[in-house]
């Protein structure tokens, strides 16, 4: 975990090594060889920005009172 500011100290932050299914990604989706340059991605917000690297991970949203799990995804790329 790389940032040390004091917005990131006041909140959660994902730390890949915690997790034994984390996978180090690049942007499209391809897996990163440890040592390898990753690629960044840099997002802009009302007073600045954040730039963090792509990461796969599994996760458990919970479940709901039926029994299935839901979670949105994004089904294509946003257009500016």
């Amino acid at each position: 975990i790389a940032c040390r500011s004091e917005a990131c100290r006041v909140h959660s932050q994902y730390n890949p090594r915690a997790s034994p299914h984390a996978v180090e990604i690049d942007a499209d989706g391809s897996q990163v060889q440890p040592g390898s340059a990753r690629d960044q991605i840099t997002v802009a917000y009302g007073t600045g920005e954040i730039t963090g690297q792509f990461a796969q991970d599994r996760l458990c949203l919970g479940i709901r009172e039926n029994g299935r799990r839901g979670a949105a995804e994004s089904s294509g790329n946003a257009s500016a």
